[in-house]
């Protein structure tokens, strides 16, 4: 009777651990390959848009796109390194975009394996442009 017992509390002890296992890393190779989605300049920039346009609770029509490109940033700060970080010194594929609002200049970056992130110090280092005649 003991033994029946313990065997109704591990087997499905087990069944549902396995099942667990399972969906975790199904979620956990759903992440990775969302990490390795790239996105083109024009999701990016509507992201940017929605992005600013919540921050100051204005409507996206208010903003306007100064630039908008593919870039090659010096480092992985991707232009926009915070203080006490160190970044490895490697080109970096990604996107700089530039918006306009109420006269105040607004930049995002990003490298290519991501979503752009609002940048309030952007680098003064330009990045070069990665279909730049060279």
């Amino acid at each position: 009777m003991k033994f029946y017992f313990h065997l109704c509390l591990i087997i499905p002890i087990s069944l549902a651990s396995g099942c667990l296992a399972g969906s975790s890393s199904q979620s956990r190779d759903d992440q990775v390959a969302q990490n390795r989605q790239h996105f083109s300049v024009q999701e990016q920039t509507d992201i940017a848009r929605q992005d600013i346009s919540a921050r100051l609770g204005i409507a996206e029509t208010q903003v306007t796109v100064i630039d908008a490109r593919q870039v090659i940033w010096p480092d992985t700060s991707v232009g926009c390194a915070q203080p006490g970080y160190a970044y490895p010194q490697m080109l970096t594929a990604g996107i700089r975009i530039e918006l306009l609002v109420g006269g105040e200049h607004y930049h995002y970056h990003a490298g290519n394996r991501g979503p752009v992130q609002y940048c309030q110090n952007p680098s003064a280092k330009k990045p070069q442009s990665r279909y730049e005649d060279r």
